[in-house]
Parts: structure tokens; sequence; C-alpha cells
């Protein structure tokens, strides 16, 4: 072994020790996974202020008569909207997807028909290149300084 061969093998046993005692010292920072402890029974929960009027809810939909599209918060509306814009984004989205695909769907059917033609036309010169050579003088006449 020349020395350039031993210090590269010392270099790489030196980097393996080096990374193992790295892996080692990170693996003791690392957080274990722990699970949730049971909790203790806490004092039993009351039911809500029997004074407080039940809701009943309204023939004409089925809600509660307090709520509706009036009491939910601007912020649930507000995303509600932007869902909703961006759908009817994603639908026209696919749309136009689907028409950029026809459209390759039908460029990749006329290449493969070109290449086809192209391909029947090589065949067809190769034919002819091959009983060329089948119909051609001894190599005797055809040497340099010869004549035709």
């Amino acid at each position: 072994m020349n020395g350039l061969t031993l210090l590269v093998l010392i270099a790489a046993a030196a980097g393996l020790i080096v990374a193992f005692r790295a892996g080692v010292a990170r693996g003791r920072n690392v957080i274990r996974y722990e699970p949730p402890r049971p909790q203790r029974a806490s004092a039993p929960r009351t039911p809500a202020d029997p004074a407080s009027p039940a809701r009943t809810p309204s023939p004409a939909n089925g809600m509660p008569a307090g709520e509706g599209i009036a009491s939910e918060p601007p912020g649930v509306i507000a995303s509600l909207r932007a869902e909703k814009a961006a759908l009817r984004s994603n639908a026209s989205t696919m749309a136009a997807e689907h028409v950029q695909l026809a459209a390759f769907a039908e460029d990749r059917r006329t290449l493969h028909r070109e290449l086809a033609l192209a391909r029947g036309e090589t065949a067809r010169f190769r034919t002819l290149v091959v009983d060329l050579e089948n119909n051609t003088p001894p190599p005797l006449l055809t040497g340099p300084n010869t004549p035709d």
C-alpha cells in the first residue's frame, strides 16, 4: 500500500468514529414519546343552568330558533366563500387541463403516425441498399484506378 491509500483509510476510520459519536450524542437529546397520563377524576360536572330556556327546533328548517346563517361568525362565512371560489377555480383549471391533455394526445397520435411512416421508408431504402449490394460486381474490379 502506498502512503496516500493509508492516509485515506485512516481518515475514513476517523470519520466513522466521529459520525458514530455524533449519532449517539444526538440520540440522547431526542425527546422520547411518552403516552399521556390518565387524568384524575375531578368533581362531577353539573348540567347547564336549568333557568336558561332550551332551544326548540323551528318546524320550517329543523334548526333551533336562534341559529342560522346570521348567527355564524363572519370568519366562517368568509372562509366558506373563499373555499367556494377555490373550488370554482379548480374546476375551471381541470377543464383547461382536460383540453390540453386532449391536444397532447392528438399530437402524440400524429407523431406516432409520422414515426411509422418514417420507419416504413427507412425499411424500404434498407431493402433497396441490400438489393444493390447483392448485385455488385466482385471486388476484383472495384479497386482504385480500375476501369468502370
